[in-house]
């Protein structure tokens, strides 16, 4: 039996991501494209990589790379945020990507599920228990290939974003985040020592979105993200981790 579907008690419509990153005011806009800087910059995408998509909501993950992977599977308990993801996917002809109905704390009840060699959750843990992301981590080594990575891009509370948050919830330009979106709270240090607890080793921790996201032009937010990976700082909005299963 699936969840509640939170979006739906907070009046989240089921295209929120994908009108976000592509029709919205330029700081939302750019904090929403840099995330795909960031996995564009620290993931090898390519035709052999087969990519699992935890909690895709209206998929625009799928949209920007879904040519240029093999396949991807998206599991999201959001039916109508899938049903969106599959009107869009049809109209720019991706043909590779498979959409499962279901709730992501219960993967295991999830048949045929597969195994892949990447498997992204983006803005996904803060929006679980952290006690039910460890079990979800835990599973993840049972459909991950050996040498495989979990790609985790989630807010980090060792940031301005904890003031950014309080403020946006405060005004209420988006839908309420802390106790009714975003139950769990991460930094490098944490995020770091629970994948490291289930058998996963680090290959990236970095975070971007300090100040990047506000420069109007995209080509110019794009740069100074790219530039706030490679500086390795732990202290911009969003956290990057990349870890790989070797056993």
């Amino acid at each position: 039996k699936l969840e509640e579907i939170v979006e739906k008690k907070l009046g989240i419509p089921p295209d929120y991501q994908y009108r976000a990153l592509f029709k919205s005011n330029f700081l939302q806009s750019n904090w929403h494209a840099n995330k795909f800087t960031a996995l564009d910059y620290c993931l090898d995408l390519n035709k052999k990589v087969c990519v699992l998509d935890l909690g895709a909501g209206s998929g625009n993950f799928e949209i920007i790379f879904g040519k240029r992977v093999k396949n991807i599977t998206v599991v999201d308990y959001h039916k109508e945020a899938l049903q969106f993801l599959s009107s869009i996917i049809n109209k720019e002809n991706i043909k590779n990507v498979k959409l499962i109905h279901a709730d992501i704390r219960n993967l295991s009840e999830v048949k045929n599920i597969g195994s892949y060699d990447l498997i992204i959750l983006v803005d996904v843990i803060e929006h679980i228990q952290k006690e039910e992301a460890i079990k979800m981590i835990k599973y993840l080594k049972k459909i991950i290939v050996p040498g495989g990575r979990v790609c985790v891009i989630t807010p980090n509370c060792r940031s301005l974003w904890i003031y950014i948050e309080s403020l946006l919830d405060k005004v209420t330009i988006v839908p309420h985040f802390g106790g009714h979106q975003h139950l769990a709270q991460y930094f490098p240090g944490n995020l770091n020592k629970i994948f490291k607890q289930n058998d996963f080793t680090p290959v990236h921790i970095k975070s971007f979105n300090l100040f990047s996201f506000i420069f109007p032009l995209r080509f110019l937010s794009t740069l100074l993200c790219k530039i706030e990976l490679m500086s390795n700082m732990k202290f911009g909005n969003l956290l990057l981790g990349v870890f790989i299963y070797e056993k």
